[in-house]
């Protein structure tokens, strides 16, 4: 019987975490906060996330598809998501909820950022090399400094988008 709950446990656990440790995933679903942590190759795909304080956070190769990363109300104030230097590479964040986040100077490289709505979202100076960004809505965002090219920027929505070098783009509007 014991047995049978440390297996149902150890399956459980091992489909959240990968790479990381359990105690700093449980850590950040109690508080949506873990800045400087480990949560490399976590599942969290289609989870609530909002306002998560994730600056300089290792989130490489992680499945964050259709998470919700949308600002949240707190008390009498919105708390946007940060992951300000975060290491989001190889990441999954197709059709995840980016609206209003902020992405400065993350390591975006090899990302799938596909149908994500990253709207309003700033990306100073952020990486996006090699990063898959077909019909992503960037409405709005700013993406000064970042490093991206124009045929990647082709495929998404940049409605009063800044571009990389300050230039406004109004491509899908």
């Amino acid at each position: 019987m014991m047995r049978n709950i440390f297996v149902t446990l150890a399956l459980a656990t091992s489909t959240l975490v990968n790479a990381s440790d359990e105690a700093q995933v449980q850590k950040y679903l109690m508080s949506f906060k873990c800045q400087y942590c480990d949560l490399s190759g976590v599942d969290f795909s289609g989870r609530q996330l909002e306002g998560s304080d994730l600056m300089n956070a290792n989130l490489s190769s992680s499945n964050l598809s259709g998470a919700n990363l949308e600002p949240r109300k707190h008390e009498k104030k919105t708390v946007a998501t940060t992951l300000d230097s975060a290491n989001l590479r190889g990441t999954d964040l197709s059709q995840a909820n980016l609206a209003n986040a902020i992405l400065t100077n993350a390591y975006l490289r090899e990302t799938n950022l596909s149908a994500a709505k990253l709207v309003g979202a700033s990306l100073r100076d952020a990486n996006l090399k090699g990063a898959i960004i077909k019909d992503a809505d960037f409405t709005g965002a700013d993406l000064t400094g970042a490093r991206v090219t124009e045929s990647q920027l082709a495929t998404a929505i940049t409605c009063d988008t800044t571009g990389p070098t300050g230039e406004l783009l109004n491509a899908g509007c």
